[in-house]
C-alpha cells in the first residue's frame, strides 16, 4: 500500500528531525481491530495528552489559535 509507505517515510523523517534537534519524543502505536477504531482511539489519546500537558504547563487548552486554524 503506497500510502502506508509514505506514512512510514514521513514518520522516519520526522523522528530524525526531532532527534537532530534534541527533542524528547515518544512513539505511539495505534490500538484497535479496524482502521476506524485505531483512528478514533488515537484522536482520543492525543486530545487527552494535549489537554493534560497544557494543564500541567499552566496553559488554557481551550484557546489554542494555531489548532483552531489547523481545524
Amino acid at each position: 500500500m503506497e500510502e502506508y509507505k509514505r506514512n512510514t517515510k514521513r514518520y522516519e523523517l520526522t523522528k530524525q528531525v526531532l532527534d537532530d534537534k534534541g527533542f524528547t519524543h515518544h512513539t505511539y502505536v495505534m490500538h484497535g481491530e479496524s482502521y476506524l477504531q485505531k483512528v478514533c482511539s488515537s484522536i482520543y489519546r492525543i486530545d487527552r495528552t494535549s489537554y493534560y500537558t497544557a494543564m500541567k504547563r499552566g496553559v488554557d487548552p481551550s484557546g489554542m489559535e494555531l489548532i483552531e486554524w489547523l481545524k
